[in-house]
């Protein structure tokens, strides 16, 4: 049973009714069950006998002899008065208490032993009948006490039973409150632990192999976990990868500025100009910085400008042609036409050209960098599906994920050649996904990496 609502509604209400049913049962037991039969087939039995005495004596020698006769009853046993009664229901001997002519009739109508009990006395009425086929009634009058002496024997027994339910049910009510709670705490001390800083702490072995509302608020807390580490070590490894990244460019233009001050008559212009490439270089690595932090910080776009595609990949490749001629290979642009999609069209520019440049950039002399558009289906709907391929070495598989994470380079010493930092994938991922599209990377069969954009059309 999974769910938690479930479990507290049959474990409380199974109590309840276990609760209710001893209760019931034990009512029952006590009012109409063996005590009561006990005591009726013993009252019957104790008057049988002094019954049929008495009838022979009515029959045989009158009311005088009857009277004698339940005189020497009253006399063995100081408490009880015993009576008789005729089947016209007339007293055959001593006139009858009030008290007592109810039990009477109800005798003659059931034929069968009737008790009652009122305030202070206890009354037991037997049908009898004589060889002559006549019904008659002997009464016993006696005080109360015989009835609880009577039920005092099972007295304990009845509040052992009663007992031992309130105990069952204290138990199970005891078992419910901890099965419940006890999950809870454990997952309040995960989060304690969490707060305090110890982002390596999971509530999944707390809470064993649960399925219920608990263990997947306990999921919940684990992914959130997961999330916030993996963000904490980006930061780490981002603060990492800026100071590297500075620090070399920084350390190049202290050299140079040293060496135009060693030598203020010489022509320093290509100390000039190294300066200004190291400021380009830094200008340009804080400039995609903000980007990528701005796009990290946003919420997908909600509404956007139309945005013609095919256009923009137009662009995009007449923009990167310049550089890909300077490496001596060319980019092949084709597709379909008037494909259009919502959204930021800088944006989405900044993220194709930045994919397309990441090709050039490792694509081999005599090559070409293939980008295509096209459209497909996807769960009933039109998507702009974009593909940029080069024929450089590829990426090991296992590496194809971190190509999106910043400052990632397959090899460091190759790209920072290129001139690369690791930041236009990155950027491409987050604008893409504001776009709410995706964007993953694959190897081509023949060699190259492929990287593949879905937009969804407007």
């Amino acid at each position: 049973m999974r769910s938690l609502f479930l479990k507290v509604f049959l474990w409380f209400w199974l109590t309840f009714i276990l609760f209710s049913t001893c209760t019931t049962v034990l009512t029952l037991y006590a009012r109409s069950g063996p005590v009561f039969s006990a005591l009726r087939g013993a009252l019957s039995e104790n008057l049988l006998l002094p019954g049929r005495e008495a009838l022979y004596e009515y029959e045989t020698n009158g009311p005088k002899a009857l009277n004698a006769y339940l005189e020497r009853l009253r006399a063995s046993s100081v408490s009880e008065w015993y009576f008789v009664v005729d089947p016209q229901g007339e007293p055959a001997g001593s006139p009858l208490p009030p008290e007592v002519m109810e039990p009477v009739e109800r005798a003659f109508q059931s034929a069968r032993l009737v008790m009652d009990h009122g305030i202070g006395e206890f009354v037991v009425a037997l049908p009898l009948t004589d060889a002559s086929g006549k019904k008659y009634v002997i009464v016993r009058r006696s005080p109360r006490g015989i009835l609880e002496n009577a039920f005092s024997r099972d007295r304990a027994s009845f509040l052992g039973k009663a007992a031992l339910a309130a105990l069952i049910t204290c138990v199970l009510s005891l078992v419910a409150a901890r099965h419940i709670t006890q999950p809870i705490v454990k997952l309040r001390k995960t989060i304690n632990r969490f707060a305090r800083g110890d982002f390596s702490v999971r509530s999944k072995g707390e809470l064993g192999n649960r399925k219920d509302e608990i263990a997947a608020m306990g999921d919940d807390f684990d992914r959130m976990a997961d999330r916030i580490q993996a963000l904490m070590a980006a930061q780490t490894r981002l603060l990492r990868d800026i100071s590297h990244e500075l620090r070399s460019p920084l350390a190049r233009l202290g050299i140079a500025l040293d060496l135009i001050e060693d030598n203020p008559s010489q022509d320093n212009a290509r100390y000039v100009q190294q300066i200004r490439k190291e400021s380009e270089r830094m200008h340009s690595l804080t400039s995609r910085l903000i980007t990528l932090v701005r796009l990290e910080g946003e919420s997908p776009l909600s509404k956007g400008t139309e945005v013609d595609l095919s256009a923009l990949l137009r662009r995009v490749c007449e923009t990167n042609a310049l550089e890909a001629r300077h490496k001596e290979c060319e980019i092949q642009c084709a597709g379909e036409e008037g494909v259009k999609v919502a959204g930021d069209e800088e944006l989405l520019f900044s993220a194709v050209e930045n994919v397309v440049r990441n090709a050039v950039h490792h694509s081999p002399a005599h090559t070409d960098v293939s980008v295509s558009l096209e459209t497909t289906q996807q769960d009933g709907l039109p998507w702009a599906v974009i593909r940029v391929r080069d024929h450089g070495p590829g990426v090991p598989e296992e590496l194809l994920d971190d190509l999106f994470k910043p400052f990632f380079r397959v090899d460091d010493s190759r790209d920072r050649r290129s001139g690369g930092t690791g930041l236009g994938l990155a950027i491409a991922h987050d604008a893409v996904h504001r776009h709410k599209g995706t964007i993953r990377c694959s190897n081509a069969p023949d060699g190259g990496l492929q990287v593949r954009i879905a937009l969804p059309v407007a």
